[in-house]
């Protein structure tokens, strides 16, 4: 028995009896009329970063539905979102979000299937574990200010970071083994010393530095230019994977924390050749972008940010002409409402004649977005 099979036996036996539950969702693309259709869709599976939930990549997911037709698995990590702490400190670590990861592609149905991973700093590296672990299973990656390589310098943020989670960790072993853990079960002390466990491993979460185990598999990664926590190491992400097919983008003045905030700032969707080959795009096949009301729903329980009687585009537009009007009248309404008035209710000019116009009555538009 090879250790591959071995590995894939135990955490298969691992996820059956001890894994706690979680929270995902498949974002399905049953019924989807994408407007740039492919030959061959995507499995994605979208990973986030520390401190963060799943909703950093919901429009990312949403909107790679609505335009190549490609279905998704989001999740929130262990600690993370809606999902829950496991029942020790020390059990929070990369082993269980990658058992994680799995359970989740094992409870869709796509362990047999290539999948891309699109992931974001710690994201990342369990990703590229994952690939380490069931070889042969991932397509491609898009990774965003990513982790899982060393930092050549000592005073990097990411490796005081560590210096310090492997200290907290070790003062609370130690309140545990002297009789002190019930003074470690109150929340704020458990979830920190719980994330200190996580991250005493950044930057690189025991990553194989030669990344042999992902040759032949492209890689679309972006990098901040002001990150100083994982430093845009340019060089060596265009050396992993399938080399005449990496693409590594370096953003100017951008930090690791704007990097990972707003991801969908980079209009990530319409990278070429992130999400599938090249091959498997349909020249001349792009149709008109989907109505509002068939983007909502499909196995995702977030409305896309669309209007009802027009694009997202249509409905920025029409509010920024109403706020205009507004600021000219001295007046306005609270940046907190939804709805949105369309700029077809003028008033007279300013000579003081009254101007007699047919009254139309206001189109109301109403802008349902949870982020």
């Amino acid at each position: 028995m090879t250790m591959e099979t071995d590995w894939s036996e135990r955490l298969s036996e691992t996820l059956r009896k001890r894994l706690p539950p979680h929270f995902w969702f498949h974002m399905s693309n049953k019924g989807v009329r994408p407007s740039h259709p492919v030959s061959k869709c995507s499995k994605v599976v979208f990973l986030h970063g520390w401190c963060q939930s799943h909703s950093a990549w919901l429009q990312t997911a949403t909107k790679i539905r609505d335009r190549y037709g490609h279905e998704s698995i989001l999740l929130d990590f262990y600690g993370h979102g809606s999902s829950p702490y496991p029942d020790e400190f020390d059990q929070l670590s990369p082993e269980i979000l990658l058992m994680q990861v799995r359970d989740a592609i094992c409870r869709v149905g796509w362990e047999n299937d290539k999948i891309v991973f699109a992931a974001i700093s710690l994201g990342a590296s369990i990703g590229l574990r994952y690939a380490e672990s069931f070889p042969g299973s991932v397509e491609r990656f898009l990774l965003l200010a990513p982790s899982g390589l060393k930092e050549p310098f000592m005073l990097n943020l990411a490796n005081l970071g560590s210096v310090m989670a492997k200290a907290g960790v070790r003062i609370g072993k130690t309140m545990r083994h002297i009789g002190l853990g019930a003074a470690l079960k109150a929340p704020p002390i458990f979830r920190g010393l719980a994330h200190m466990n996580l991250i005493k491993s950044t930057p690189h979460y025991d990553v194989p530095q030669d990344l042999g185990h992902v040759t032949g598999i492209p890689f679309t990664v972006l990098l901040g230019q002001l990150d100083f926590i994982h430093t845009p190491q340019a060089s060596k992400w265009c050396e992993a994977g399938d080399k005449p097919n990496n693409r590594t983008i370096v953003k100017n003045l951008e930090s690791h924390v704007t990097m990972c905030l707003r991801p969908t700032r980079f209009r990530l969707e319409e990278l070429v050749g992130a999400w599938h080959s090249k091959d498997f795009e349909l020249e001349g096949k792009q149709l008109s972008p989907p109505s509002a009301s068939h983007r909502h729903g499909y196995h995702t329980p977030y409305p896309s940010l669309v209007s009802q009687s027009g694009t997202e585009k249509d409905c920025k537009e029409t509010r920024r002409s109403r706020v205009s009007m507004y600021n000219r009248r001295g007046g306005g309404r609270s940046s907190s409402d939804t709805d949105v008035m369309s700029n077809n209710d003028e008033d007279g000019g300013d000579d003081g004649t009254d101007h007699q116009k047919p009254k139309q009555t206001p189109t109301r538009v109403r802008v349902r977005a949870r982020l």
